[in-house]
């Protein structure tokens, strides 16, 4: 994902079945980043915290924070 090359300690892919598709981001960091996605996404399937600090499609990590979306 030629996006996220500017992230070196963040892992992302997706994974598509069908008409479905996830996306899966894991911030290895200590650190928080701000991640512009250049998806929609419909909602948040898995986070390891309980809330994700969203803006539109901006998206706040925080230190080894790891969520899947669901992305249009």
């Amino acid at each position: 994902m030629s996006f996220m090359e500017d992230y070196k300690n963040v892992f992302a892919y997706i994974r598509e079945y069908q008409d479905n598709k996830l996306f899966i981001i894991c911030n290895f960091s200590n650190k928080s980043i701000d991640i512009n996605l250049n998806y929609n996404i419909k909602k948040v399937v898995l986070s390891n915290y309980e809330h994700i600090k969203r803006f539109y499609n901006d998206i706040e990590m925080r230190s080894y924070e790891a969520i899947v979306l669901d992305i249009v």
